[in-house]
């Protein structure tokens, strides 16, 4: 089994989809179920949403859960799990005052006065946290990339399981989830030594003999990119296919420079992948995401944007080379379609061609459209380029006109309009 954890307030970072690309392919890799933890504890009425959104843009990348859990669901086993250790007298009750209630103290002079604490808590009705006692020998652990791991017993005091409202640390949920889906693998995108380890003590401390592996990714060097959100490259009009491609390039050589999830699958190797940190480029996003949309067929890319035509396909093409994201493709295109304001000094010249292309007939090559143009208006070839431009695309810059007209023919009396 291996896991992938999200919370159910942050939107989805870029180093977190790394993670789970990664985890999935892995899982796939390993005939192993990909499971998906919600870190819902403690949250508000919107975390359920927050996370179906989570579960939403996992999906657009093609990575489906086999299996998924809400930690909100699990608040009695893990209160049980605690109860359980208190009663095998590896874990107890609490009273200290602190600024932050989940700490417990760590002189273990609540462990020393627990006949006393009891007597309290049941008199006086005292909130208490639960914690577990320091561990008396090494705790070690593997990571897939530093090896194995230990923590000598007099780097790890007691720490807290259960909070004073009963709810469980973030480290005590981890570690029972892994225990209650049987987790064998989990891929983390930096190095938590303290926290690997206390929960690896704590799966011990509870019986649990089968062994997690960690696979700790090369971190990202521009850490203000990692925390960047996935829904915020979505938003900036980068195709799901671009973003998986440059995050799984990361530090290891691919066979290709532009490819699928499924593709990844068949040549992804663990053994290949850097150690070292890499960076996250933004720019080669964008080159990526334009090669992506040069990729797609016409007619898929004209879907992208409400229509069904291998034509308007081949026309959002020809843009490619200014415009490499979804969005700067919908500007050239919505310029195009929309009425233009006719206004200024060649107002009225643009009107008349305006004129002319509504009731001109449908004309095959672009030489005779513009021919019939002349003829029709008056206008002087010599002058025809820039307001005839200025019709077609709603700017005075881009691909070659004839090329347009190859693709827009069937529309131009819709799109070689004047505003009124």
């Amino acid at each position: 089994m291996l896991k992938f954890a999200f919370s159910s307030v942050a939107d989805l970072s870029i180093e977190e989809m790394r993670v789970a690309l990664v985890g999935y392919l892995l899982s796939r890799q390993r005939s192993q179920q990909f499971i998906a933890h919600v870190e819902d504890l403690g949250e508000a009425d919107h975390a359920t949403s927050k996370a179906q959104d989570t579960l939403a843009l996992l999906k657009k990348f093609a990575i489906g859960q086999d299996q998924l859990f809400y930690q909100s669901e699990r608040l009695g086993r893990y209160q049980q799990f605690a109860l359980r250790l208190m009663e095998q007298d590896k874990a107890f009750a609490c009273i200290c005052e602190t600024e932050d209630a989940a700490h417990c103290c760590h002189d273990n002079s609540c462990l020393r006065d627990q006949k006393q604490i009891s007597q309290r808590i049941k008199t006086e009705k005292l909130p208490f946290a639960l914690c577990i006692k320091a561990p008396e020998t090494a705790i070690f652990f593997t990571d897939m990339v530093q090896g194995r791991i230990s923590t000598d017993p007099s780097e790890m005091s007691a720490f807290t399981l259960l909070k004073t409202d009963g709810t469980p640390t973030r480290e005590f949920a981890s570690a029972c989830d892994d225990l209650l889906s049987g987790v064998t693998l989990v891929v983390h995108s930096e190095k938590y030594p303290d926290t690997l380890s206390r929960q690896t003590y704590i799966k011990q401390s509870l019986g649990y003999t089968a062994n997690t592996e960690y696979l700790q990714l090369p971190a990202l060097l521009s850490k203000r990119e990692a925390c960047g959100s996935i829904k915020a490259l979505l938003e900036e009009g980068l195709l799901p296919d671009a973003i998986l491609n440059h995050l799984l390039s990361l530090g290891i050589r691919t066979p290709d420079l532009r490819f699928t999830l499924p593709e990844a699958l068949a040549w992804f190797d663990l053994d290949k992948l850097s150690r070292d940190p890499v960076a996250f480029d933004k720019k080669r996003l964008y080159q990526l995401n334009r090669e992506h949309l040069e990729a797609m067929d016409p007619l898929s890319l004209s879907r992208i944007f409400g229509f069904a035509d291998a034509d308007i396909g081949a026309l959002l093409k020809l843009y490619l080379p200014e415009a490499q994201t979804i969005n700067a493709l919908e500007k050239r295109i919505k310029a195009i379609f929309a009425p233009k304001p006719c206004t200024g000094e060649a107002s009225a010249e643009m009107r008349r061609i305006a004129a002319v292309v509504q009731t001109a007939p449908m004309l095959d090559t672009f030489e005779a459209f513009t021919q019939h143009i002349v003829t029709q208006s008056g206008t002087e070839r010599e002058r025809l380029s820039k307001p005839l431009r200025y019709l077609m695309t709603g700017t005075q810059s881009g691909p070659e006109l004839q090329a347009i007209y190859a693709t827009i023919k069937p529309y131009i009396t819709e799109i070689a309009r004047c505003t009124p």
